[in-house]
């Protein structure tokens, strides 16, 4: 079972393709701090569910433009 963040992205990393991950509630810093380092390694496309508003909020605070990762 997969316990960590560091346990997936060594998973995503093994990988030889791009995978898409959607999240729910997504405005969350602990889930953006994680899609900023999955992004920043290429390892995932990502749909942020949830508030656009509070999503977008908490993306910036990672410099991260809503362009970068789509958000409903």
């Amino acid at each position: 079972m997969i316990k960590s963040i560091h346990e997936i992205l060594k998973q995503l990393e093994s990988s030889s393709s791009k995978k898409t991950l959607s999240v729910a509630n997504a405005a969350d810093d602990e889930v953006i701090e994680a899609l900023v380092m999955a992004q920043q390694k290429n390892l995932v496309n990502a749909i942020l569910v949830g508030n656009k508003n509070k999503i977008v909020d908490t993306l910036k605070n990672y410099s991260i433009g809503i362009s970068q990762i789509k958000a409903t």
